[in-house]
């Protein structure tokens, strides 16, 4: 008798251990081929190491990236813009700066003069579905873009002349570029803008985004995300 109460016991212990290691994994969702993520995933790795928790991504295209981080299919989405909460309600905000993005311009045409998102309003203009501050930017200014499935489509369409330009993330762009075989197409003008990209997870996860915000401000003020950043640009020779 008293063998078997061991035994339950000890059987006990170990399904208690395998559900709390159970509760110890989130997934996140990513935009396919915006792989400026990459950083923001090194930086949330690092920092969910220190609350003890593994995380993985999910990747799908961008719009339904954020309505499955939403409704709490996945656990939150890897990095956003600010304010797409106002949106997706059930997203909750780390308000701590992971990662930045530079919308950029690109074109197949050298000669084509880009001088802030007022220069778009006659051009031909595409982006990919799902790149909020592209659409937010363009719409407030009533500026027509045509919204393609992918990166590689709307480099193709560049590349054979059949829009004037694209606005992506900066790195996104030159990297898509390199991916769909067409060099012709480059960054063209300055940046037309920056901005902070920050973690977002599901509101039932409340009490580990307030433990995570605490990792992040002090990888923040250590410089730890910067230099994250700094060494993968530095591998990706952008």
């Amino acid at each position: 008798m008293r063998l078997t109460f061991k035994l339950i016991t000890l059987l006990s212990f170990f399904l208690s251990a395998s559900i709390t290691h159970a509760q110890q994994s989130l997934v996140f969702t990513v935009g396919e081929g915006a792989v400026i993520q990459e950083i923001s995933m090194r930086v949330l790795t690092e920092a969910y190491q220190k609350l003890d928790i593994n995380i993985q991504v999910k990747k799908m295209p961008n719009a339904r990236a954020l309505k499955s981080a939403n409704n709490g299919t996945f656990d939150g989405d890897v990095s956003r813009v600010k304010s797409i909460e106002a949106k997706f309600a059930n997203l909750i905000r780390v308000p701590i700066e992971i990662n930045y993005l530079q919308a950029q311009a690109f074109s197949a045409d050298k000669s084509l003069a880009i001088d802030g998102w007022d220069s778009l309003k006659d051009k031909i203009l595409i982006s990919v579905l799902g790149i909020k501050f592209v659409e937010n930017n363009l719409k407030k200014r009533n500026i027509a873009c045509n919204f393609l499935p992918s990166f590689t489509q709307a480099m193709k369409m560049l590349d054979r002349g059949r829009a004037d330009a694209a606005i992506f993330p900066r790195i996104v762009g030159i990297t898509a570029s390199r991916d769909a075989g067409t060099p012709n197409v480059l960054p063209i003008g300055e940046p037309l803008m920056k901005l902070s990209l920050f973690h977002y997870i599901n509101k039932k996860h409340q009490a580990t985004a307030d433990k995570l915000a605490v990792v992040l401000k002090q990888m923040k003020t250590s410089g730890r995300i910067s230099e994250i950043r700094d060494q993968y640009v530095k591998e990706k020779s952008f």
